[in-house]
């Protein structure tokens, strides 16, 4: 080879200088992937002066053009957030419960916010039936329009969702083997129901959130939309939420409210915490969605996995690493996640454990009413609950038989309630263990007094404003509410 000519490749240049040719490599600019979130879905916060937009607002948006408002409408929001619960690690129930069966029109207005692959719907269950679907059940809803039809699997079910696995022994008898056969069910999964009895709504656990309807509550004019933009919009909603990952919230200043609460007088239940810790939890995750790289549309088109793209990309020159790796780290919340949540559940969490409708809330009343009436200045002069309630249940004069309870809850001019819907009524409350009847010393009567002072009063949050959150330090922040599509300062 003459000593003229230079091997060189195709990654290097040439710089002459006099007689010495000098190889240099030559150094090329990764190429940059971009972030397409603001391609595919709505930022939740444009700049650092604009008010926060939950994703959740565009959920309210779909619903209430289609009708749902008020009570219905939260119900619905809490319902989309119970569905996701359990594929983003905090599995959550919602039971709702209504008489009139209304409640029931709800659950198939919430349904297209989700993957169908996440949701198991059923009527009922057997125990047969729900060991033979354990492993179509993690990560996912249990949508059952009807409470009673899993009357079967109750207990079950309590367990799965409140523990994160169920289990039984089977006895097995076959040709092949004999013996006890272990069974199990790995969560975590959810349930969204609805009841239209209330006695039938007890539950073992505090992940249980109860949301009562009257006759009124849910209108005849939810009206279905089937139009193309209605469909793109919904499965956009899905999409997203299909997209978020599960992963752990820290909430610092939980101990703040729980505060605040005591200095109210406002009682701290388990059925309080649960439904609370959980709600904030679900919309820190959905409030910080991961960015829509455009790695991430390239491995969805080429249908390989997004990490092995990542090589791929490496050898054609895109920077990778700019990209962040872990997306499921832990999350903080925020006042606004609280304020949100206060929004979805101020009076829906009940201060004795059990909301109860407007009829058996007049039931109670009246009969508390008689009780303490019946004890005058004696019931006054006293300091705490547990000694007003032990007096009342001594005391056999203070107590209301059937027809002084009929008496005094039709006083109060409102709708008559016969005699046999007060007994039936009568008899919840006291599977309610919030009225007891005991059979009145030389009478033939039954008499009937309360076992709480605190039945049927539902607990308001202190307001958001008052929460000293590590990420606003105090700072109003401008917040759209889902239920009115209305701008709050907080």
């Amino acid at each position: 080879m003459s000593k003229n000519v230079v091997n060189l490749n195709e990654n290097s240049k040439v710089v002459s200088s006099k007689d010495k040719i000098v190889e240099l490599p030559i150094i090329q600019e990764k190429r940059v992937l971009r972030d397409l979130s603001a391609v595919f879905f709505d930022p939740v916060r444009v700049s650092g002066d604009d008010p926060i937009r939950s994703p959740l607002c565009a959920v309210s948006e779909i619903l209430r053009y289609q009708g749902i408002d008020g009570k219905p409408l939260k119900s619905s929001l809490n319902s989309v957030l119970t569905m996701h619960s359990a594929r983003l690690g905090h599995p959550a129930a919602l039971m709702l419960i209504d008489k009139t069966t209304k409640a029931q029109s709800l659950l198939p207005l919430v349904k297209p916010f989700a993957p169908k692959y996440s949701i198991f719907e059923c009527m009922d269950l057997s125990s047969d039936n729900l060991y033979m679907a354990a492993n179509e059940l993690k990560n996912k809803v249990i949508l059952n329009p009807n409470f009673s039809g899993l009357n079967k699997v109750k207990t079950d079910l309590e367990h799965l969702v409140e523990h994160g696995y169920v289990s039984r022994q089977e006895k097995v008898s076959s040709k092949f083997r004999k013996g006890i056969e272990a069974l199990e069910i790995n969560g975590p999964v959810a349930l969204v129901t609805v009841t239209d009895n209330p006695a039938n709504s007890n539950w073992k656990g505090s992940s249980m959130l109860k949301i009562y309807f009257s006759a009124d509550d849910v209108s005849a004019n939810i009206q279905t939309i089937n139009d193309d933009s209605f469909k793109v919009e919904s499965h956009r909603i899905a999409k997203f939420f299909e997209r978020l990952m599960p992963c752990a919230v820290k909430i610092p200043f939980m101990n703040d409210i729980f505060t605040k609460m005591k200095d109210a007088g406002l009682p701290i239940t388990e059925n309080l915490v649960k439904p609370l810790t959980n709600l904030i939890s679900l919309l820190t995750i959905i409030n910080n969605p991961h960015p829509v790289w455009e790695d991430e549309i390239i491995a969805s088109i080429y249908g390989v996995d997004r990490n092995q793209l990542r090589n791929w990309l490496t050898t054609k020159g895109y920077d990778v690493e700019a990209i962040p790796v872990n997306i499921n780290s832990a999350k903080t919340a925020t006042k606004v996640e609280y304020h949100l949540a206060s929004l979805l559940l101020n009076g829906r969490l009940e201060a004795d454990n059990e909301i109860l409708t407007e009829r058996q809330l007049r039931i109670f009343s009246a009969i508390k009413r008689w009780n303490i009436g019946r004890l005058g200045s004696t019931f006054a002069d006293m300091d705490n609950k547990v000694e007003k309630l032990s007096t009342i249940a001594r005391n056999a004069n203070s107590w209301a038989d059937r027809e002084t309870v009929f008496d005094q809850v039709n006083k109060d001019e409102q709708d008559i309630i016969s005699l046999s819907t007060i007994n039936n009524e009568l008899q919840v409350l006291m599977d309610m263990d919030i009225v007891q009847r005991q059979k009145v010393p030389k009478d033939n009567k039954y008499g009937y007094f309360i076992l709480t002072l605190d039945a049927g009063k539902t607990i308001m949050l202190p307001h958001a404003s008052e929460i000293a959150d590590s990420i606003f330090k105090g700072e109003k922040v401008q917040v759209v509410n889902p239920l009115t599509g209305q701008i709050e300062i907080i």
